[in-house]
């Protein structure tokens, strides 16, 4: 065995050890089936530019939309911040409020947060909206699932204080 396959055996064990402890934690708070998640008053939907640079349709944005629309419909919550960019030529928040509303999502319950920044930031403003007194949390993050989802969680327990699920 040559000396530079030690490493890289390692570098391989922790990556599968990483991947099975975060999925560990992960199992019963990430959701594929709509049918299972719990409502909630607020959920997040995070942003992503609608149009890719090749011109095309973003499978993330559509994805996006078509998950909040349904979690809506199905009654998993009663408010959505929709966070994103300004950006040139995009304006992620109103993209994604105006095909909210095509699909059928009142307006009255959309909530636009037009920072462009990080994820976490977003999730820090949305403790701060009030949209009544019952309303702010627990809430739901739309978004891409997969390793970030366990760091997502640790950080937004950090702020709330409080037990969270993803």
């Amino acid at each position: 065995m040559k000396l530079t396959s030690i490493p890289i055996a390692v570098c391989l064990l922790g990556t599968v050890t990483a991947n099975i402890v975060v999925n560990s934690f992960a199992k019963g708070k990430i959701f594929d089936n709509v049918a299972d998640v719990p409502h909630r008053n607020v959920a997040l939907l995070l942003g992503t530019a609608p149009i890719t640079q090749s011109g095309n349709p973003s499978s993330y944005y559509v994805n996006r939309i078509e998950a909040a629309a349904q979690l809506y419909h199905a009654g998993k919550y009663d408010h959505i911040i929709v966070s994103g960019g300004v950006y040139d030529e995009c304006n992620e928040p109103e993209s994604m409020r105006n095909d909210l509303i095509q699909r059928g999502v009142p307006d009255s319950v959309i909530i636009l947060d037009y920072e462009r920044d990080r994820t976490i930031y977003s999730i820090e403003r949305a403790k701060n909206v009030t949209v009544n007194v019952y309303t702010a949390k627990p809430g739901i993050d739309i978004g891409k699932g997969g390793n970030l989802a366990e760091a997502l969680k640790e950080k937004k327990k950090k702020m709330i204080k409080k037990p969270v699920n993803l």
